[in-house]
């Protein structure tokens, strides 16, 4: 099953373990929330319309949701949409963030235990190639405990832009997704989602390979180019 709201991908998902079944959605949504001056839309509009989806899914009594976004770099916008969600769980702004953070946050209806964020070793463009450089993007790793299971649920966001440096810098990135997520994941189950920037085939496919991930395309029926995309990996205690 999949959804589609304004601006979101959501696919319908299931953890089976030793016979108990839960379902839920998995959503991944790049808000685009930088601060007004300098946001490529506009920001004050869009985000009392995000704060406002954000907690109409909250109140949904019928389905468990886990809501995965990217930039979120506004600390304003933040404290917005943290205030509309009335989600059990969500992940904090870091405190003292690099200029304007990874923009990675996450609402949750299940129990998130532990939250670790991965920036990138490499990015491209300070003033320009889209001034990835101005932010810490990368992945953030969030344990999720659903019935006795732990899940670990990744928000990436890889570098933006369309030439040859940029490509060069997110197959570098991916090359470190690929070390990091084997190291912090293990034997668990584990979803990724987020903002991938590419529709090359050739990394991704290299990081199917070197991770066990599965795209759900796979198994739903998804456009051709996609930059947002949503990978899950079994475990054997857990089938996804």
């Amino acid at each position: 099953m999949q959804k589609l709201y304004s601006l979101v991908l959501a696919a319908g998902t299931s953890i089976l373990s030793s016979g108990c079944q839960t379902d839920f959605t998995t959503v991944t949504y790049n808000t685009a929330l930088l601060p007004q001056e300098i946001s490529p839309i506009d920001a004050d509009k869009n985000a009392p319309i995000m704060a406002e989806k954000l907690q109409e899914l909250s109140r949904d009594d019928e389905t468990k949701h886990m809501i995965f976004a990217q930039e979120v770099f506004s600390a304003d916008y933040d404290a917005m949409l943290e205030k509309a969600a009335e989600f059990p769980y969500e992940t904090a702004r870091p405190e003292k963030p690099f200029m304007l953070g990874d923009g990675l946050k996450m609402f949750s209806d299940f129990e998130v235990e532990r939250v670790i964020r991965k920036p990138w070793k490499y990015c491209n463009g300070r003033l320009e190639d889209g001034s990835d450089c101005l932010t810490a993007k990368g992945a953030a790793y969030f344990t999720i405990r659903i019935e006795g299971i732990e899940l670990v649920g990744v928000d990436v966001h890889f570098d933006s832009g369309e030439k040859v440096k940029d490509e060069e810098t997110r197959t570098l990135q991916m090359q470190q997704f690929i070390g990091d997520f084997n190291d912090a994941v293990r034997d668990r189950p584990a979803i990724v989602t987020g903002d991938f920037n590419t529709t090359n085939g050739v990394p991704l496919g290299i990081m199917k390979l070197a991770t066990g991930l599965q795209d759900v395309c796979e198994v739903l029926a998804c456009p051709d180019e996609r930059i947002d995309r949503v990978y899950f990996r079994n475990s054997s205690l857990a089938t996804l």
